[in-house]
């Protein structure tokens, strides 16, 4: 999806491989992590697989990124195919999700014969509160720990004999707390936690020095990205 510009024609630098990578944008706009299902009929899932099968024969690792779309507009929304609105149940619909986007990402490593590095979902940055939206945020954060949390397990699970699927595990370094909703806005997470039986982590957003236009991320995680490549058991002669 669009979050791959975060990380557009830079060079990664990635430890104990023995060249430096440029990452070549290939970006499929309006992706969801419920579009790569092989049974999808839209048009991102015909893009996606145009746009893997113009990869140079040399390409052996791709990085791919989808889901946060999922999260902000997919999830909880009776009215799109795969989802559901009951927000009591919303890991449970979110792992769902998570099952066949793994499924979906192991068949086009399989089909491609490629090496895929799985982003997570980038936290959005802290806006105002003043405009209104401030109990839909913290849910769609809400949402967006859960799913890193749960994509995170589900890769972590595969197999390690055949599994060419990893999950780039530097979420956490993204994050800082949110004080004014934390200290201004108690009521406001009280009632998010008792309507929604969600995770506590709606104090936390995207840290400012990472923040590009409050949905994407500017380069500056770059150093984390290349430390979570060669921790996350990949194959690093296939760079």
């Amino acid at each position: 999806d669009s979050h791959v510009l975060s990380i557009a024609w830079q060079t990664l630098q990635v430890p104990l491989s023995d060249c430096t990578h440029l990452a070549v944008p290939l970006v499929v706009t309006g992706i969801k992590a419920w579009h790569t299902r092989p049974s999808t009929r839209f048009f991102t899932h015909y893009h996606l697989h145009i746009s893997l099968q113009r990869l140079p024969k040399t390409c052996r690792t791709i990085l791919y990124s989808a889901g946060e779309i999922d999260c902000r507009e997919g999830i909880g929304r009776e009215t799109l195919e795969g989802y559901s609105n009951d927000t009591s149940k919303i890991r449970q619909h979110v792992k769902s999700t998570i099952e066949e986007y793994v499924t979906a990402l192991i068949s086009l490593s399989h089909q491609y014969q490629l090496q895929i590095l799985v982003l997570p979902v980038a936290p959005h940055a802290y806006r105002s509160q003043r405009n209104g939206k401030a109990v839909g945020r913290a849910v769609r954060r809400e949402i967006m720990q859960i799913w890193n949390q749960e994509l995170k397990a589900a890769l972590q699970q595969l197999r390690s004999s055949d599994n060419n699927v990893f999950f780039l595990d530097y979420v956490d370094e993204l994050l800082c707390q949110d004080s004014a909703l934390s200290s201004n806005n108690n009521t406001t997470s009280s009632s998010i936690k008792n309507k929604n039986n969600l995770n506590n982590s709606e104090q936390y957003v995207l840290d400012p020095k990472f923040n590009a236009d409050y949905t994407h991320m500017n380069s500056a995680f770059l150093p984390l990205l290349e430390v979570a490549i060669k921790n996350c058991g990949c194959d690093m002669n296939k760079f």
